[in-house]
């Protein structure tokens, strides 16, 4: 007989060819909170931030995540009872304010859209994926990229901090009184081999970061596609975007990637932003799974 397990990703796999097979659901951890309902189970999770370090400012002080697994027999309705068992673990459970509630799922199964949308859920956070050999517009051809060296961290850490305030604006990121200095300590600590700076007129104006794909396989997991580096930041300053900055540095990156063999490149981009899902589809990108997510979490329906 097939498992839940089998039918979830025989059924995904039939929306979205590129979704990296679910593995079973881990063990759980003293905190979660099993969920069983007709034709699906997941566990609710409680995730605390690290305050003392950058997790404190990608993410709220208090995280609600639920993992999922719904078979084929009526997905929707078991998805719909399985949120609302979640809900009723996470308002029984927020201990903090600052917090909230995440699912991630899918960005194709559309079926299930109208049912996060009545859980005060929204499309937050798009995980995306691109194939490599992809063709990419045309850059500014003013912009000069190069490696960044010692002697630009402290302009690479300025540009990081304006990417956390641009987001802070748009409800993601938090920027805490260490901050600024956890950022400049990261670039100090390791100027990687994968990490680009833009300059127009000998101005810091763009930087690109990719994480090492020789140091972290992990990306390779995220899509069916195969060995897959994930691009973690990318910022222009005001002034100089829709110029092609941001598509100077992300050809160079790419032009590399695809040089080291890498059959994939994945990265997040905020649902909120109006510039980001537009460039990033210019330069090849598509969605591949959404974080549906409500702060605080008791907004959750």
């Amino acid at each position: 007989m097939r498992t839940m397990l089998d039918e979830h990703n025989e059924r995904l796999r039939g929306i979205d060819p590129l979704l990296p097979s679910a593995a079973p659901l881990p063990e759980p951890g003293p905190a979660d909170v099993l969920l069983e309902v007709s034709g699906g189970v997941g566990f609710a999770r409680l995730v605390r931030a690290d305050l003392s370090t950058l997790d404190g400012t990608w993410n709220p002080a208090e995280r609600h995540v639920l993992l999922a697994r719904i078979g084929a027999d009526d997905p929707v309705a078991a998805m719909d009872a399985l949120l609302s068992r979640w809900r009723d673990v996470v308002h029984a459970t927020i201990e903090d304010a600052e917090s909230s509630a995440i699912v991630t799922w899918p960005a194709r199964d559309v079926a299930m859209t109208r049912l996060f949308l009545d859980r005060a859920l929204a499309p937050r956070g798009v995980f995306a994926v691109r194939m490599a050999g992809r063709p990419m517009p045309q850059a500014d051809r003013l912009t000069v990229v190069r490696p960044i060296t010692d002697a630009d961290v402290d302009a690479a850490a300025a540009l990081e901090l304006e990417l956390v305030r641009m987001n802070q604006q748009l409800g993601q990121m938090i920027e805490r009184p260490n901050t600024a200095e956890l950022i400049h300590a990261k670039y100090a600590a390791d100027v990687r081999p994968w990490c680009w700076l833009a300059e127009v007129d000998g101005e810091a104006v763009g930087l690109l970061t990719v994480l090492d794909p020789k140091r972290n396989r992990w990306p390779d997991g995220l899509t069916s596609a195969g060995s897959a580096a994930y691009v973690s930041d990318l910022m222009v300053i005001p002034s100089r975007r829709g110029a092609g900055v941001g598509t100077a540095l992300v050809r160079r990156a790419h032009a590399a990637l695809d040089e080291a063999g890498l059959q994939a490149t994945v990265l997040s981009y905020l649902g909120m932003n109006p510039l980001s899902g537009p460039f990033w589809h210019r330069c090849g990108y598509r969605p591949l799974t959404v974080g549906w997510e409500t702060r605080p979490a008791t907004h959750l329906r």
